[in-house]
């Protein structure tokens, strides 16, 4: 059996952060969770809108990538945690428009 660590954390985390995340020498994976569309769009984890949740939204579609750049150059497998709960029924649409550009990112 192998066992392997990994962090996730907001999104919404410094570029700064995530890089000193990915250092860890223990960690072998690091990412963030969020929704997979762009921040001001849809609602939040919280339901609230995304558009007036500032800094609080957090978006794989924005902030995945800083993430993904993080954990490659500190040679770390990148994690996303995709938010998909508390889904509300007009996101539905977002959620099957972003989620494949989400799931085409340097993740695998």
């Amino acid at each position: 059996m192998v066992v392997q660590e990994a962090l996730f954390t907001f999104g919404w985390e410094t570029t700064a952060r995530a890089e000193a995340f990915a250092r860890l020498h223990t960690l072998d994976a690091v990412g963030c969770d969020g929704r997979p569309w762009p921040r001001g769009m849809g609602t939040t984890d919280s339901g609230v809108s995304s558009a007036t949740a500032g800094g609080a939204a957090k978006s794989l579609a924005d902030d995945g990538p800083r993430f993904v750049q993080a954990a490659r150059q500190a040679g770390k497998d990148p994690l996303f945690l995709i938010e998909n709960h508390a889904v509300r029924e007009t996101d539905n649409e977002l959620l099957e428009r972003y989620l494949p550009q989400v799931l085409e990112q340097d993740i695998g």
